[in-house]
């Protein structure tokens, strides 16, 4: 999957840190994962949370790519990887939904739950609900300290990368998933 940076693309802008929410845009970025969430992304489109930054919250973006125009889930700007903190709160830092054409990439993740309750956590979630989810990237992730239930019955569905399609849905399915180049240290359960 190639994201190259088609002339029609449209950016989009999130910087957690900065004081007043703004449109979206680089000089007025927003500042929180909400307006980012209400947005539906079109192909070619582009997320973008600014280095040095932490979100907290879960980043569940909308809308799909195409196969030349994927969408880019990633960073700007310089300094360490922005950060999305779930806070044992959501239970994904990115939830990732019946989209196809995405490419996530150059984000921290973390998501520290309780052990004991019966909720998952998650670094990222992959979901394929009610249709194929196709084509997608994720890339050069640092996700760490996701804790999350390690028990033999249903821990397996927590932890740093998670994909999962409904029981019973027979378009509910993944094609062509590339998963590469991601550093995870101290999750459970998978």
């Amino acid at each position: 999957l190639s994201v190259s940076s088609p002339d029609n693309s449209v950016s989009y802008y999130v910087d957690c840190s900065a004081t007043a929410p703004g449109e979206g845009t680089l000089d007025a970025p927003w500042n929180n994962l909400e307006a980012a969430n209400a947005l539906a992304l079109e192909p070619g489109n582009r997320l973008l949370l600014r280095r040095g930054s932490t979100c907290i919250g879960m980043l569940r973006p909308q809308g799909s790519g195409t196969e030349a125009d994927p969408i880019l889930i990633g960073a700007y700007g310089d300094g360490a990887l922005p950060r999305i903190h779930a806070q044992g709160m959501y239970t994904a830092a990115v939830h990732i939904e019946d989209m196809s054409h995405i490419v996530v990439r150059d984000l921290e993740l973390t998501n520290p739950g309780d052990v004991n309750d019966a909720d998952l956590y998650r670094g990222l979630y992959l979901a394929s609900v009610g249709s194929t989810v196709s084509n997608i990237e994720i890339r050069d992730l640092y996700i760490h300290d996701v804790t999350s239930r390690v028990d033999f019955c249903c821990g397996k569905r927590g932890g740093a990368i998670i994909a999962d399609s409904s029981f019973g849905v027979p378009e509910a399915q993944f094609d062509d998933i590339l998963i590469e180049n991601n550093r995870i240290e101290d999750v459970g359960r998978s």
